[in-house]
């Protein structure tokens, strides 16, 4: 068996000059982790096959690749961006400020403790971290293990876990009409649309819009998913026409503080508009509100009781066209609300991560909607400077539904 020691010895020290460059750091792991003893007994082991020296190193080198990449794996160590980032950094890669976290953490009510199911501990900041990285930016597991200490697959369970946080909290108040915020500034909202309209409407409070977030194509040709008889179906209801891309379709209502009171979906990227507004059971929620007032949508809305739109057809008055322009300058907002939100979390926009069989994409978007309208809360945003009111303060949000 010692017959081979000079060999490994000079192939140690010659650098393995059969190898790359970067093999070799990786085959110098493998040579530690094994020992010189196993190498040696592998090489006796093999060359009793009555394989060369040349072909009996390299299977050593090659053999017991998990074991290998265990090895060369650096151990972890916990990282707190609290700590390590400073101010500027910070905003830059979690969208708030370093001294508002605990503020929103002591608001959501989360567990101050929790652990995955692979009994990984991690606190109530982490987890809300986690989430606000993940989304401000397209990223990858394994940057938040970098970001944070912790194994890629234990960040991808304690983001699934703060999705469904914000889901339970922000979930049923989003995709239904929030009642309760308009109710309380019901005045203020239809006093600002009336100002910035120049007086074309007196009683409106808010504008309604649908948007399409780009997903993946469901599957690739020959692949299939158990329960689905065509394939062809499932892409045929999530492609829009329109757009000429997949997707999922998504209803909101924005109000001028920049807020955002309801974010229905989704709905098959291929539906109009009008059907998210039936599905949506938006004429329920708006009962609840005095009779004189209603929302502003644009020319794919019908026009209801609660609802307006534009005038139609080539032989409108100048009167109407008027109207028509002043209500364009208030409508646009709810198109800024959308951009504001993918803007904030850019993973969103990221087409090839938004897969809708892999991950829950739905729950991302509201989650995402309940992030940015605690961030408005915080730092107002555009539609709320348009419109020049200031939003309900973080603990009027919040408590608002405990």
């Amino acid at each position: 068996m010692w017959n081979f020691f000079p060999q490994i010895v000079f192939l140690w020290n010659s650098g393995f000059p059969w190898i790359g460059k970067g093999a070799l750091a990786g085959a110098k792991m493998q040579l530690n982790a094994i020992g010189l003893v196993g190498i040696l007994f592998l090489l006796n082991l093999i060359n009793s096959v009555g394989l060369d020296n040349f072909t009996a190193t390299c299977l050593v080198l090659l053999c017991d690749s998990s074991k290998r990449r265990d090895a060369v794996r650096p151990r972890l160590s916990r990282k707190n961006p609290l700590l390590t980032h400073t101010d500027k950094q910070f905003w830059s890669e979690f969208r708030f400020a370093k001294h508002d976290i605990p503020r929103l953490v002591a608001l959501l009510e989360w567990p101050p403790v929790m652990y995955t199911v692979n009994r990984v501990v991690y606190t109530s900041e982490i987890c809300l971290m986690m989430v606000m990285y993940r989304f401000a930016h397209p990223t990858t597991m394994i940057k938040l293990e970098v970001a944070f200490g912790i194994h890629e697959s234990a960040c991808s369970n304690i983001v699934s876990h703060g999705v469904q946080l914000l889901n339970a909290k922000f979930g049923n108040r989003l995709k239904e009409l929030d009642v309760t915020l308009v109710l309380l500034r019901l005045e203020m909202y239809q006093e600002a649309i009336r100002k910035k309209s120049r007086g074309a409407v007196n009683n409106c409070f808010g504008l309604i819009d649908g948007t399409l977030h780009r997903t993946c194509r469901p599957w690739g040709r020959g692949k299939r998913r158990y329960g689905i008889r065509n394939m062809n179906n499932i892409q045929r209801a999530v492609y829009s026409g329109h757009k000429r891309h997949h997707g999922l379709k998504f209803q909101s209502v924005v109000v001028p503080d920049g807020m955002i009171v309801q974010m229905f979906g989704p709905v098959e990227g291929r539906r109009h508009d009008t059907t998210l507004l039936r599905a949506s059971n938006l004429d329920q929620s708006m009962q609840l509100l005095p009779p004189d007032a209603y929302i502003y949508g644009d020319q794919a809305y019908p026009v209801r009781r609660w609802l307006l739109s534009p005038y139609r057809g080539g032989n409108k008055t100048v009167h109407m066209r008027r109207w028509n322009m002043h209500m364009r300058t208030v409508r646009i907002s709810v198109e800024h609300g959308f951009k504001i939100l993918t803007t904030l979390w850019s993973h969103l926009k990221f087409v090839p991560a938004q897969r809708i069989f892999n991950s829950p994409l739905a729950n991302h978007y509201v989650a995402c909607t309940a992030l940015t309208n605690l961030h408005n809360c915080l730092y107002p945003n555009q539609v709320a400077q348009h419109f020049g009111l200031i939003p309900p303060t973080l603990e009027e949000y919040v408590g608002m539904h405990l």
